[in-house]
């Protein structure tokens, strides 16, 4: 049975080409630059580009592509849906073609003595402990960590600034991001309550959140904050008095020290020193909240998910040793993987990413038109035929094909009386590629399904040569 999705889309969709669809990396480069900037002269100042150039260079795809791909929001650019869509999928093709280079090189990574580089948006500021077992664990891969509130981090990796995001969650809600992703539960910890020296359940071991409902409560200024209080509170039949909205822990504390409020705390929060004037208590209740690892699956496999999860939850209970020890028999570790597994997973980032983040080298770079190239000359059998189907003189292709082989140092055609035909190095490129795009295709499809899409694809189907035979 074919699901919703594919109903969106015309069958016909299917019998065409769709090469006009598939952006070049000059693209892609163009759609995550102003993902991560929002900003056509910083856009220019990262592609090293002219303003003017970045602008024709985004016209020329809309058109090519036949959708609207960005909004201006507030004097800012952003990303239409259909524009982050069309940006993850051609991630995932470039991808796939740096597969195809390896393929050509016969090694499994695109350059001998380059990393991975996998990005990363987390709550909290100490990640250094977390980052050097990293850097120990995974030899060929590279963190990139930068702290951000729950809310902050969605929007992070909405806009492809980073593609894994820790964080937590409240109990009753769950992230809706636009962006292809994969959520892990890592562990459920309970909250604590802040109270100031002098409150009425500072001398006592544990706090009935219920008898609460009276005092005023700090938040910090965002959403999640707000909402998992508000979730918490009305779990026990009142809605909280915010007090005080608080950009910074450290504003908190202040307040809390002031006798100002109470605070729902982690309880790895660091504890107050004796003779502080405020402290740090479970609630009788032990209302929880899930922090949850999100990933892009096109960058971050699920063995090198999980193994982020392991550490990630060795990480909490190193922390929780030294600052709290009493909170680990209350905290509920999920899915956690047997360690000799994970061990045997190896270490290399081949077998653990599923793409280098860095872009391959340019002049070992394979681009969609390449690909229309062999698979054209692979059809014909012949470069005189091939030529008027690409629109082109006979010597121009034989030119484009002599620097795509000294760009990838490998023999492409294989000329003989019978005709000409591809070599074993390129039928692999095709057959990596074909995976490509065969997930290129099921991407059009959920964009025909959740964004305005349809009128590019119907363009498609309108235009597109009809393959031969």
């Amino acid at each position: 049975m074919r699901d919703s999705a594919d109903r969106l889309v015309p069958d016909e969709y299917d019998r065409v080409r769709i090469d006009q669809l598939i952006p070049a990396s000059a693209d892609v480069d163009l759609l995550r630059a102003l993902a991560e900037t929002g900003d056509i002269p910083r856009v220019a100042k990262v592609l090293r580009m002219s303003q003017p150039a970045v602008r024709r260079q985004l016209i020329r795809l809309e058109r090519r592509t036949a959708v609207q791909l960005t909004d201006a929001v507030d004097e800012h650019m952003r990303l239409t849906e259909a524009g982050q869509t069309l940006l993850s999928a051609g991630l995932r093709f470039q991808a796939a073609l740096m597969d195809a280079v390896r393929v050509v090189d016969g090694v499994s990574r695109p350059h001998p003595h380059r990393q991975s580089v996998v990005r990363m948006a987390t709550m909290g500021r100490d990640w250094d402990e977390f980052v050097d077992d990293m850097a120990v664990l995974l030899r060929d891969v590279l963190f990139h960590v930068v702290s951000a509130t729950p809310a902050d981090g969605s929007d992070l990796f909405e806009r492809h600034c980073v593609d894994v995001v820790y964080g937590w969650q409240s109990p009753r809600r769950g992230g809706r991001l636009g962006r292809n992703n994969t959520v892990y539960d890592v562990l459920s910890e309970p909250l604590w309550v802040s109270l100031p020296a002098d409150h009425r359940y500072a001398g006592h071991r544990e706090v009935p959140l219920a008898d609460l409902s009276e005092d005023r409560w700090i938040v910090r200024a965002d959403e999640n904050s707000r909402r998992l209080l508000e979730e918490v509170c009305m779990s026990y039949d009142f809605a909280p008095t915010i007090g005080h909205v608080v950009r910074s822990f450290s504003s908190a504390r202040s307040l809390l020290g002031h006798g100002e409020g109470i605070a729902l705390v982690s309880p790895l929060t660091a504890l107050p020193a004796a003779g502080s004037r405020f402290v740090v208590r479970p609630l009788r209740e032990s209302p929880m909240r899930t922090h949850r690892l999100v990933v892009d699956p096109a960058v971050v496999s699920a063995r090198l998910a999980a193994v982020l999860c392991d550490q990630l939850r060795e990480s909490y209970r190193r922390k929780a040793v030294r600052r709290n020890p009493s909170l680990l028999s209350t905290v509920e570790f999920w899915d956690e993987p047997d360690r000799q597994a994970l061990t045997a997973v190896g270490t290399s980032a081949a077998t653990l990413t599923s793409w280098v983040a860095e872009r391959v080298p340019s002049d070992r770079c394979l681009e969609p038109e390449d690909l229309r190239l062999l698979h054209v000359i692979d059809t014909t059998g012949s470069i005189n035929r091939a030529a008027p189907m690409l629109m082109i003189t006979q010597p121009a292709l034989t030119r484009k094909v002599s620097r795509l082989e000294r760009r990838l140092g490998v023999t492409l055609l294989r000329r003989g009386h019978r005709g000409t035909a591809l070599t074993p190095q390129a039928r692999r490129i095709l057959v990596v590629a074909a995976e490509a795009e065969a997930e290129f295709r099921a991407s059009l499809r959920k964009m025909g399904a959740h964004t305005r899409l349809r009128p590019a694809i119907r363009s498609a189907v309108a235009v597109a040569p009809v393959p031969p035979g």
